[in-house]
C-alpha cells in the first residue's frame, strides 16, 4: 500500500553543517558522552537505562552531521544493544523489543554486533529480526519542488528514494540543495524532520516536499532565436523591378537624347516644319525608370544579406547530449 503524505514541515531543526564543515563537528565528544551513560545504565540500570534512551533520542536530533558520523552512529548501535540487553534484565520485554530494533534498523544493511553481548543478547536479535523481516520489505520517498537533501535514518539518499526498509520508525531529514540557497543557511522553516512509521498499512510512503519561499534556480538556457524574416519581396518580382526600372530609364533617356530635333528629313532645326518635343516625358520616364531600379536593387540587396545571415545560424547550429535527453544548442 502506498501512502502519499500532504504534509508542512514539521519540527524545523537548525540548519546542518554546510558540506565540508563536518570536520569541525566534535563527534569524539559524543561518543564519549555515550559511553559515559552506557557506564552508569550498566551500573545503575533503573536510572541509567532511562537516561541513556532520552540521550540517544537527543543525539538523533542534533543533525545527521553529528547522528550521522561514522563513528556516533557505531556507539548508538552499541548503545541501543546495552539497552536492549539492559531491559531484557530488567523484565522489560516490551522496550527491550523496541531498542532491538532501534539497533538493527540504525546498523542496516549490516548487522548489529549482538553476539559480541552474550549468547542471550544474539538469540533476542535472530528473533527480532526475523519478526521484522516477516513483515516484508517497506520504501519511503521524497518528491521534491525544489533540488534538496534527503536523508532517513542519518544515511543520505542520493535519489529521494530507498527501498527494503524494515517495519518500523524511520527517521526523515529533508533540506533544500545548496543550489537554492546559494550555499547559505537554510531559512528554518524550510527543513523538514519527522518521524515515518512503517506497517502493513503504510508499506510506501511518499512525502511531498515543497517549502513556501524558495524556488529551483534558474537554468541557463540559450535564448530562443527568432524566427526567420521574410522576405521583402519574392527574387522574380525584384528582378523584374530592374529590369523595368532600367527600360524605362534607357526609354527616358532615349527621348530626351530626340528632344529638339526635327521629326521630318531636315535636319536644320531653323528650317524644319515639326521639332520633337519630349522633355517633360523623358524626364519623368527616366525619373520612374530610375527610382525603380534603385529600389528594386535596395530590396534585392537587403533580401540577399537576411538569407546569409540565416544561412550562418544554421551552419553554426551544434548538437550537445545531455543524460536522458538531445539538446539543440544555437
Amino acid at each position: 500500500m502506498t501512502t502519499a503524505l500532504a504534509l508542512a514541515p514539521a519540527r524545523a531543526l537548525p540548519a546542518d553543517p554546510a558540506p565540508g564543515a563536518e570536520a569541525t563537528v566534535d563527534t569524539q565528544s559524543v561518543v564519549a558522552e555515550i559511553q559515559a551513560a552506557e557506564a552508569r545504565a550498566n551500573e545503575e540500570p533503573e536510572t541509567g537505562l532511562p537516561a541513556l534512551a532520552a540521550l540517544l533520542d537527543d543525539v538523533a536530533s542534533r543533525g545527521v552531521a553529528v547522528a550521522g558520523a561514522p563513528d556516533v552512529r557505531k556507539s548508538r548501535i552499541l548503545a541501543y544493544l546495552t539497552l536492549a540487553r539492559g531491559y531484557l534484565a530488567l523484565g522489560d520485554e516490551r522496550r527491550a523489543e523496541e531498542a532491538m530494533h532501534e539497533a538493527i534498523r540504525l546498523a542496516a544493511p549490516d548487522e548489529p554486533p549482538a553476539d559480541i553481548f552474550g549468547p542471550t543478547l544474539a538469540e533476542f536479535y535472530a528473533q527480532r529480526r526475523a519478526y521484522l523481516e516477516s513483515k516484508g520489505p517497506h520504501a519511503i520517498e521524497v518528491r521534491c519542488g525544489i533540488p534538496c537533501v534527503v536523508y532517513v535514518d542519518e544515511r543520505l539518499v542520493p535519489d529521494g528514494r530507498v527501498d527494503g526498509l524494515l517495519a518500523g520508525a524511520h527517521r526523515l531529514h529533508v533540506r533544500p540543495a545548496s543550489s537554492v540557497t546559494g550555499g547559505a543557511t537554510p531559512p528554518a522553516d524550510s527543513i523538514l524532520d519527522m518521524t515515518i512509521l512503517l506497517d502493513d498499512d503504510h508499506r510506501e510512503v511518499v512525502v511531498p516536499y515543497a517549502p513556501p519561499g524558495l524556488a529551483a534556480p534558474a537554468r541557463d538556457e540559450p535564448a530562443e532565436e527568432a524566427p526567420p524574416k521574410k522576405r521583402m519581396l519574392p527574387v522574380w518580382a525584384e528582378g523584374l523591378g530592374i529590369g523595368l526600372g532600367a527600360a524605362g530609364v534607357a526609354t527616358g533617356a532615349t527621348l530626351l537624347a530626340l528632344d529638339g530635333k526635327c521629326a521630318g528629313s531636315d535636319k536644320d532645326p531653323a528650317t524644319c516644319p515639326e521639332l520633337y518635343e519630349f522633355t517633360a516625358a523623358g524626364a519623368a520616364t527616366v525619373a520612374v525608370g530610375g527610382a525603380l531600379l534603385v529600389t528594386s536593387i535596395v530590396l534585392l540587396a537587403v533580401d540577399a544579406a537576411r538569407t546569409r545571415s540565416a544561412r550562418k545560424r544554421k551552419a553554426g547550429r551544434r548538437m550537445s547530449f545531455g543524460p536522458g535527453s538531445l539538446r539543440v544548442a544555437f
